[in-house]
């Protein structure tokens, strides 16, 4: 698809997380994988706080057929948005590459942030237009935060979820969580602001850990609340223990709810990827989760807020339960674009993809780990196969991958390939 205006899309992650969590050392190992957010239009152009290979880029327009221009500015802090607007060199290019697009960019992010919409204000002072139809404008940022913690999501959506207590203080916490667990050898602790598994503690019928140590480790403890709930046991249901649905409000505040997926989470809930196939969760959950993520959608858009969202859930089998929200850009969104682009629409009733990460007990290089799974990739008169989910990762003993199988037998059968390919030549950890 072509476009008549500058597409623009900043991984902008750790600038939200910064502000909450600043001891999190968010990682940019999976920045190149954004490649594949904007794939539904081209040229464009993707910035991210770390330089993306030639080798990995070309991989990505060669597999989706378009074009992308990447760049990385010079300052590296925090905040990508203000290294963009520092970067003289970079925001001039910019600038000169809009007016070759009726003087407009249509600019989309990560996540909604003060400083986006700073950088939205030079560019306009620049004369160019801006465009934002995936993010949240100045006056309803505050939905951002307040939705996308979880002490603020409780206060508002408290009856779909595990019942629980936000603390106000580590001693308020220290206390709900013994008498939870005095009822049910079992409670989970969390900071109003995680990543990725960071900042949650799950301890179920094992000896509860020093809440004092526990609280005082982590400055993220200390400053925000603290959310204490009962521990939803998930081991008995076997399908879809942790189904995630994405959510997306138009700028004219309607809900779409794109996909659906099962996610695949440890034991200490770090989450890992995801398996996406219309039959990944059963009618009865899918009704039920399009039911009660449209009326958290409806609440966030009424509230203002504009752009991605998601509803993580527990199923134990017999209930579901909303776990948490996240108000922007979410683990599978890049991996739905990509199938989407490659397959269509119906992939959701074709294929059954299975994204995820697994730990490797050594760095790899690109060109090494293509050669190796060379009979697995992806083939596009097929559709099915492996596709590298990021370069980065390689060169830090990780490896992010999407199998497209034409069910979920022949995905695992892809799987198994894979695994005996690599374990030929490395030792993959496995996961925790």
């Amino acid at each position: 698809m072509s476009t008549s205006s500058l597409s623009l899309y900043i991984f902008n992650s750790i600038e939200d997380e910064w502000r909450f969590n600043s001891s999190i050392q968010s990682s940019y190992l999976l920045s190149d994988s954004y490649l594949y957010m904007n794939i539904d239009v081209s040229p464009s152009v993707l910035i991210t706080p770390i330089p993306i290979s030639s080798q990995f880029k070309k991989y990505v327009e060669s597999l989706a057929e378009v074009s992308i221009s990447t760049y990385s500015p010079i300052h590296k802090t925090h905040s990508i948005c203000k290294n963009i607007m520092f970067d003289k060199k970079l925001l001039n290019l910019l600038v000169n590459e809009a007016k070759k697009w009726n003087n407009t960019i249509v600019m989309k992010a990560y996540v909604s942030t003060p400083e986006l919409l700073m950088l939205k204000d030079t560019f306009i002072k620049k004369g160019v237009k801006v465009l934002l139809p995936e993010n949240t404008e100045t006056e309803h940022l505050w939905t951002v935060d307040f939705f996308g913690s979880k002490a603020g999501f409780r206060s508002v959506f408290a009856r779909f979820m595990p019942k629980g207590s936000i603390c106000y203080s580590a001693q308020e916490a220290a206390k709900k969580a013994q008498e939870l667990y005095q009822k049910k050898k079992a409670v989970v602790i969390k900071t109003n602001r995680g990543n990725s598994g960071e900042g949650i503690v799950i301890v179920n019928h094992q000896k509860m850990p020093d809440l004092r140590t526990l609280f005082s480790s982590r400055s993220y403890w200390s400053k925000n609340p603290i959310v204490v709930e009962e521990f939803i046991d998930t081991t008995r249901e076997k399908h879809s223990p942790f189904p995630s649905i994405e959510g997306f409000i138009t700028p004219l505040g309607k809900v779409k709810l794109p996909y659906y997926c099962n996610m695949i989470v440890t034991k200490e809930g770090e989450f890992y990827g995801i398996e996406m196939h219309r039959k990944v969760v059963s009618e009865n959950v899918r009704r039920e989760m399009n039911k009660i993520t449209h009326y958290i959608g409806k609440t966030y858009a009424k509230a203002g807020y504009r752009g991605r969202f998601d509803v993580d859930y527990l199923y134990d089998g017999k209930k579901l339960y909303a776990n948490e929200s996240n108000t922007r850009t979410n683990g599978g969104t890049d991996t739905y674009f990509i199938i989407r682009k490659l397959i269509g629409p119906i992939f959701f009733t074709s294929r059954y993809i299975l994204s995820n990460y697994i730990e490797l007990n050594k760095k790899i290089s690109f060109n090494a780990l293509i050669e190796m799974v060379s009979p697995l990739l992806y083939d596009k008169k097929t559709k099915v196969g492996f596709i590298l989910g990021s370069e980065n990762t390689l060169h830090h003993k990780g490896l992010s991958f999407i199998l497209v199988g034409k069910n979920k037998k022949h995905t695992l059968v892809l799987a198994k390939k894979m695994n005996a390919v690599l374990k030929s030549i490395l030792t993959i950890k496995k996961n925790k």
